[in-house]
């Protein structure tokens, strides 16, 4: 026995006595409240709960296992601060002379490399 659906249901009952209303308008009033299911309803609605249940278990395993997979990553990703300032140090190092050619020299035509035209007509 729930105890709390018994009062809520009567709650409407003593709601519906007080308007002076029939054992059919009684039963109405708990209809409307949705407080009435068929025995097939009530037994989808606990293999319904229950599935939710299990759901909600798996999800909380889930979230866990994840939580162990991220702590593990993050554990392994860990920074070398000896590698990191090697790389920091070869980034920023000066470069030989006559790189800077290398990357801005191009073997096609631009703008002011092509010759004059006689102008707009």
């Amino acid at each position: 026995m729930n105890t709390k659906r018994v009062n809520s249901a009567a709650g409407v009952i003593l709601a519906a006595l007080t308007q002076n209303r029939t054992a059919a308008g009684i039963a109405l009033a708990l209809e409307s409240a949705q407080m009435l299911m068929s025995p097939e309803t009530a037994a989808e609605l606990e293999k319904l709960r229950a599935e939710v249940a299990a759901l909600r278990a798996e999800r909380h395993t889930t979230n866990e296992a994840l939580d162990d997979v991220v702590r593990e990553l993050r554990a392994r990703k860990t920074p070398d601060p000896d590698r990191s300032a090697e790389k920091l140090s070869r980034i920023l190092a000066p470069s030989p002379a006559g790189e800077h050619e290398v990357f801005v020299h191009h073997s096609y035509l631009v703008g002011h490399d092509l010759p004059e035209t006689g102008g707009p007509r």
